[in-house]
């Protein structure tokens, strides 16, 4: 008997794929059941899912590409993409060198993301009442 844990070990079906895209099309469909229900979001995070490069193409081609596009340029790109499905999103996360530093498929209205916070609210209002008293100011 062995003190050690004994790890997962992740089998390949064929060159091309770990057989995780159907799997993992069938949680994306649970997700959106469970927000259509009840409101309650879900991420998944594509990184913690062993696939391979074949996999990653297959899933993209089908969920496919729906009606919004969304890039944000904060430390690094991000690029948010609707998919076919409406409350399915594609989302993947670059760094500075272009490299991407995440990948995601969230089950949401509208990718948290994408909202406004508080402080950025704020900060938007001040600089706005800002700009408006110097236009006022000009007439």
């Amino acid at each position: 008997m062995t003190d050690h844990p004994t790890l997962l070990s992740v089998k390949v079906i064929s060159n091309e794929s770990y057989a995780n895209v159907v799997p993992l099309l069938h949680e994306v469909r649970h997700a959106v059941a469970r927000f259509h229900e009840s409101g309650e979001p879900t991420t998944i995070d594509l990184r913690r899912i062993p696939m391979t490069e074949h996999d990653e193409q297959e899933l993209e081609g089908f969920l496919g590409v729906g009606e919004v596009s969304l890039d944000i340029q904060a430390l690094g790109p991000t690029q948010i993409r609707e998919t076919q499905f409406p409350a399915v999103w594609h989302i993947v996360h670059y760094n500075a060198d272009g490299e991407i530093a995440g990948k995601f498929v969230t089950v949401a209205a509208i990718p948290d993301l994408v909202l406004a916070q508080p402080e950025d609210a704020a900060r938007g209002l001040c600089a706005l009442n800002e700009r408006l008293d110097e236009l006022t100011h000009k007439l």
